[in-house]
């Protein structure tokens, strides 16, 4: 998957989301798939939260995407919510909990911490 900044979200938004219909509906046969399938997943997570803590949180660098509409935006949304609901469909799913038990916790802690907090607020914390 291309991830670059311009890269569509929308495309991104709908992988993802097959991602999640297979884990809902044949988690057996998913499971032999997800080694290869997660540190793509998590590199997006990465990314799309970098990307909006810059753009939207810190305001340290222009939206990427901006074209005088908020559909970029919309899309941009779009994809971090399928990506964490793909997470969730795995983390309730019996079979599959294990592929991801080890990481989800630093995961999770690391995506709201940059989702949150501006740079000003990250550095008030280390003083």
């Amino acid at each position: 998957m291309n991830c670059g900044a311009v890269s569509s979200f929308l495309l991104r938004s709908e992988i993802i989301e097959v991602f999640t219909c297979l884990v809902n509906e044949i988690p057996k046969y998913t499971n032999t798939f997800m080694e290869r399938i997660l540190p793509i997943v998590w590199q997006l997570l990465t990314q799309i939260a970098e990307t909006y803590v810059k753009v939207s949180v810190n305001q340290t660098e222009p939206n990427p995407l901006a074209s005088g509409t908020n559909e970029e935006d919309d899309e941009q949304t779009n994809f971090l919510i399928q990506i964490l609901e793909f997470i969730n469909c795995i983390v309730t799913c019996s079979k599959l909990r294990g592929t991801i038990k080890n990481v989800l916790a630093d995961l999770i802690y690391i995506t709201i911490v940059y989702i949150q907090l501006s740079q000003e607020q990250l550095e008030g914390q280390h003083r």
